[in-house]
């Protein structure tokens, strides 16, 4: 750091000041950074230590160009949302674990049931095929016996 004396304006007094050194290096995600957290040319200026030509020169960067501080909007009020269904505390709540064991059980009741049926329209079409082969061959040894 190194200490810059300035002369006022009204009458010749000198006011020393701190100039802190630039960083060697400032990249373009810093200072967008800055002006994302509000910080205007004055405060990125005094953040650096820099002067306003280095400040005008760093906005002349393709990406910083046009680029401009985001002011924080602030809200004087909490939005709440009273259209939600507020369930009664004397109703018994269920746990997360509850919960998970009860839709388990419910999703293997419903794969037992899915192989069951499965099974059952296996064991039919099986029935039928084995009632016609044994009708067709019923009907040709009558056929046989007739002649």
């Amino acid at each position: 750091m190194s200490i810059d004396v300035r002369v006022n304006q009204d009458g010749g007094q000198t006011i020393p000041q701190e100039v802190s050194t630039p960083p060697a290096q400032i990249t373009v995600s810093q200072i967008m950074d800055d002006l994302d957290n509000g910080r205007d040319r004055k405060a990125i200026k005094a953040k650096y230590g820099l002067t306003m030509d280095e400040v005008k020169m760093i906005f002349e960067h393709p990406k910083l160009k046009g680029m401009r501080v985001k002011k924080a909007k602030v809200v004087r009020f909490t939005l709440v949302d009273d259209t939600e269904v507020i369930v009664p505390e004397s109703t018994s709540q269920i746990s997360l674990e509850e919960v998970i064991s009860q839709a388990s059980t419910e999703t293997a009741e419903a794969i037992s049931n899915m192989k069951s049926q499965e099974l059952k329209n296996n064991a039919d079409a099986e029935l039928v095929e084995s009632l016609n082969t044994n009708f067709s061959n019923y009907n040709d040894n009558q056929t046989e016996i007739q002649d």
